[in-house]
């Protein structure tokens, strides 16, 4: 049968709230995130490329309509760019905060996806493009690439890192590590489906995202 998925992939929410003093009580402040922030990402699994960020921060039980903060849409993506190597949108999203260029960013870090490939019996051969076979960095409130590393990825350039080994589709979450408690991300690590784990070391310097690659280093740490 032909399955017809749709919306088939784990969403994440961000939320910041805010705090506001309400008629008489000038005491205790209600906490509410109407003035803040709730905003969603989710991808479609088997259901397509895409992956999708509403705005849900005026959104109440009784009012208020969700909107569209942006659509991340491979299928458009020209030929040869960084997102026309992405497969499926398997990956739930995380949503963190680096350090890009000198100042703190909300962002979006997803595997690159999975390649129908897999569904093959047997090892899986890797087609031409290795779909999904990456990581990726967004921007969490419009959506624009600042980073991604792949096999596919040019060398010697600020916002991609070649790994000649990222050869297979990274369908699940990205894991983001704060080793020294300060708010930003240090490491990412994730696996993919030819058995490989990696480490990326991100760079928390001032230049970084700009004048530097935001990634230090892309380690295989399992093979």
């Amino acid at each position: 049968a032909d399955l017809k998925y749709g919306v088939d992939g784990p969403w994440t929410a961000y939320t910041e709230y805010a705090t506001k003093y309400s008629g008489t009580n000038t005491t205790e402040p209600v906490v509410s995130v109407k003035g803040g922030k709730q905003w969603l990402y989710g991808g479609l699994r088997m259901g397509g490329k895409s992956y999708y960020a509403l705005d849900l921060s005026n959104v109440t039980s009784v009012s208020g309509t969700p909107k569209l903060k942006f659509k991340i849409d491979p299928i458009v993506a020209p030929a040869n760019s960084p997102l026309s190597y992405m497969g499926q949108s398997w990956s739930k999203p995380t949503i963190a905060w680096v350090n890009w260029k000198g100042t703190r960013k909300l962002v979006m870090l997803v595997g690159g996806g999975y390649d129908p490939i897999y569904e093959n019996i047997g090892t899986p051969t890797s087609s031409s493009k290795d779909f999904g076979a990456g990581v990726y960095m967004f921007d969490a409130d419009d959506g624009s690439l600042l980073w991604w590393a792949s096999s596919h990825a040019a060398a010697n350039k600020e916002t991609e890192t070649n790994v000649p080994n990222m050869k297979r589709s990274v369908v699940s979450q990205i894991k983001a590590i704060d080793r020294n408690t300060d708010g930003l991300v240090d490491h990412l690590y994730f696996g993919d489906l030819g058995g490989q784990v990696w480490r990326v070391d991100l760079d928390d310097a001032k230049t970084a995202g700009g004048t530097t690659n935001i990634a230090k280093r892309v380690t295989r740490i399992l093979d």
